[in-house]
C-alpha cells in the first residue's frame, strides 16, 4: 500500500526549479540511512554518513563519499564529531563506535540493549539518549558509561550545544532540559502529546523541536517554554538542523522539507525531489543542505536549494492606484490562495490593516476558515472596501493572511500598501473606526468560492469556544428554517473523526454542539456543520 503511495506522491510532484537545485550523491547502497553531519563552514570539513547493517561513509569535501568499516554490523542511528578528528557512532542494542584523532575506532559499547543517539560538543564526551528511556554519559571517550537518568519514555533525539543547557525529546510530548553537563534533567511543558524526534539550536537562545504529524516547536528563552508553529505538513518530521539565525531546515516522511529563518515563524516548503522519508538534514553555510533516508536516499544542494513556497500561496493586489482623500473613498483589491502542497490545506483566513502608527486594525474581512485540496487555486476574487474618514492620514499596509486566527500562527501572508490623505485643516476627532466603517463582511469573505453553494444568512454560526482546546469545546447554532442539521470534525487530511450532531433543529432554537477534545490527537481540524439551507466550518485546535 505505501508503494501506492508513492507512486501517487511522485505523480503530484510536478518537475520544479527547486528540485532541480538538488542532486543525488550515489553511495553505493539501498539500506536506510539514518544520520549525516558535516563539520565546518561552507564545503570544507569532513563529513559522515551512517544506517543499517553498520554502514558508515565519509567525505574530506561533500563530493567524493568512501566507505569506512567502524567494525560492526548493526544498525547505525547517529554521527557526532566533537572535534577535528573525532567521531562517535551509535545505534542498535547500545552499539557505539569512536575514531580518536589517530584514526583509529574503538569499541565503545554502552552496557543497554536500547537504541541510541548521541549528542554532544564537547571533545571527549557524549550523552546518549535512548529508545527505553534511558540517558548516559561518558566523559572519557566512550571509555565508560554511566546512567544519569530515566524518562519513561522512548527519547528519539537530543541537543547540546558547547555551553549549557541541553536536551533530550522524546514521545508524549517529552522535553527534557539539563543545565549541569547531563547530571540531571528537568521535564520542560511543550503543550503537546505529539512524539517528537528532531531538535537544534538555531541561536541566540532559539530552539527548534520537531516531531508527529508536522509538529514544530519553537523556544527563545533557552528552552524554558515552548510554542507551535505552522508547519504546512501532517507529515511526521524526523530531523532539524539549523545554520545559526538564518537557516532552520526540517526533513520527515515522504520526501518532506520545510524551511525556516531563524526566528521560525513562518515555514516555507522544499522540494527535494523525491519521496523517500528522510530521517536526517544537516545545513552548513548558506548553500550546502544535506538530506539523508529511506533506501539509501542521500540528496543534496550546494546552492541553496532553490525556491522555497509556501504551503498556502496568499497574494493580494490593490487595483487602482492613488492615495484615498482625506474624506474617504473605496479602496478595491483582489485575493488569490493557492495549495502548493500535494495535501489537503485547512486554514484560516483575514484580511486586516496596519495602520500609520503601527497598530493593527481588523480584521475587516474574515476570519474564514477554507479548505482547499492539494493544487487548488481559489481567486483572484474583488473586494471593494471604503476607507472611512475617520481613518488616520498617513501610509496604510493591508495584509491578506492564512494560518490560525486568532493565535496569529502565520502559512503565508501578502501585502499591498496605499496612502491616505490629510485634510487642508486639522481633522476633527472622530469615534474609533470599527471593522463595519470598512464594510465588513466577515461571514461572506471567500464563501462562494469555498462553499459552492452555501448560503452566509438565514443560520448564526459561534466560534469554538475554548479554541486552542484540550478538554470539551463548543459552539452553539441558530437557523432561521427548520431543518435537520448535522455537525462532524474532519482532519487535515479530510477524513471524518468524529460526530458531533445529527437531528432536527427548530426555528429560532438555539442548539449547543458540544465535542470531546479528550478524544482527539493534539492537532488541527474542522468542525463542519451542514443544514439542508446552509454549510459551514469552524477551525479547531486541539493541544494538551
Amino acid at each position: 500500500m505505501r508503494h501506492y503511495l508513492r507512486l501517487a506522491l511522485a505523480l503530484l510532484a510536478l518537475p520544479s526549479a527547486a528540485a532541480q537545485d538538488w542532486t543525488t550523491i550515489d553511495l553505493g547502497t539501498t539500506v536506510d540511512l539514518h544520520a549525516v553531519h558535516h563539520q565546518g563552514g561552507g564545503h570544507a570539513g569532513p563529513g559522515y554518513v551512517v544506517g543499517d547493517g553498520g554502514f558508515v561513509a565519509s567525505s574530506p569535501d561533500n563530493l567524493i563519499w568512501t566507505p569506512v568499516s567502524v567494525g560492526t554490523s548493526a544498525g547505525l542511528r547517529s554521527i557526532i564529531q566533537p572535534s577535528g578528528g573525532q567521531a562517535w557512532v551509535s545505534g542498535v542494542g547500545g552499539t557505539v563506535r569512536v575514531r580518536d584523532t589517530a584514526g583509529t575506532w574503538h569499541v565503545r559499547d554502552i552496557p543497554s540493549t536500547e537504541d541510541y543517539v548521541l549528542s554532544t560538543q564537547s571533545s571527549g564526551q557524549a550523552i546518549a539518549h535512548g529508545t527505553g528511556g534511558s540517558i548516559w554519559k561518558s566523559d572519557d571517550l566512550g571509555e565508560s558509561w554511566t546512567p544519569q537518568h530515566s524518562a519513561g519514555v522512548p527519547l528519539h533525539a537530543g541537543y547540546r550545544g558547547t555551553f549549557e543547557p541541553g536536551f533530550s525529546v522524546g514521545d508524549d510530548g517529552t522535553i527534557l532540559k539539563t543545565t549541569d553537563r547531563g547530571e540531571t534533567w528537568t521535564p520542560r511543558p511543550s503543550g503537546t502529546t505529539a512524539d517528537l524526534y528532531g531538535i537544534f539550536e538555531g541561536g541566540e537562545a532559539t530552539l527548534y523541536v520537531v516531531g508527529e504529524g508536522g509538529t514544530i516547536l519553537v523556544s527563545t528563552d533557552n528552552g524554558e517554554t515552548w510554542s507551535p508553529r505552522l508547519s504546512g505538513t501532517s507529515r511526521t518530521l524526523r530531523a532539524v538542523h539549523a545554520w545559526g539565525s538564518s537557516r532552520v531546515v526540517a526533513v520527515g516522511d515522504d520526501g518532506t522539507m520545510v524551511r525556516s529563518s531563524g526566528d521560525g515563524d513562518i515555514w516555507c516548503r522544499y522540494d527535494p525531489g523525491t519521496t523517500a522519508d528522510l530521517f536526517s538534514v544537516q545545513v552548513s553555510g548558506f548553500t550546502l543542505i544535506q538530506a539523508v533516508g529511506e533506501g539509501g536516499v542521500f540528496r543534496q544542494t550546494m546552492t541553496g536549494g532553490g525556491d522555497c513556497t509556501p504551503a498556502v500561496d496568499a497574494t493580494i493586489t490593490r487595483v487602482g492606484t492613488g492615495n484615498i482623500p482625506a474624506s474617504g473613498g473605496p479602496l478595491t483589491f483582489t485575493a488569490t490562495l493557492s495549495n502548493t502542497t500535494p495535501e489537503v490545506q485547512t486554514f484560516d483566513a483575514w484580511v486586516d490593516a496596519v495602520l500609520p502608527g503601527g497598530s493593527v486594525f481588523g480584521p475587516f474581512l474574515g476570519p474564514r476558515v477554507v479548505t482547499l485540496n492539494p493544487g487548488q487555486t481559489v481567486g483572484p476574487l474583488t473586494f471593494t472596501r471604503q476607507v472611512p474618514a475617520n481613518a488616520p492620514a498617513g501610509f496604510y499596509t493591508v495584509r491578506l493572511r492564512v494560518g490560525a486566527y486568532p493565535e496569529e500562527l502565520l502559512l503565508d501572508e501578502g501585502t499591498f500598501t496605499f496612502t491616505k490623505s490629510a485634510a487642508a485643516l486639522r481633522e476633527a476627532a472622530g469615534a474609533a473606526m470599527t471593522p463595519a466603517d470598512w464594510g465588513a463582511e466577515s461571514a461572506s469573505f471567500l464563501a462562494a468560492a469555498v462553499e459552492g453553494d452555501a448560503t452566509p444568512s438565514g443560520y448564526t454560526l459561534s466560534s469554538v469556544r475554548p479554541n486552542p482546546a484540550h478538554d470539551r469545546a463548543a459552539l452553539t447554532l441558530t437557523v432561521d428554517r427548520a431543518q435537520r442539521v448535522m455537525a462532524e470534525v474532519y482532519d487535515v487530511q479530510g477524513r471524518r473523526v468524529a460526530a458531533v450532531f445529527d437531528g432536527e433543529v427548530a426555528a429560532g432554537e438555539v442548539v449547543p454542539l458540544t465535542l470531546d477534545a479528550r478524544t482527539l490527537a493534539p492537532g488541527v481540524y474542522v468542525v463542519r456543520v451542514q443544514g439542508e439551507t446552509f454549510t459551514e466550518s469552524r477551525r479547531l485546535v486541539v493541544i494538551r
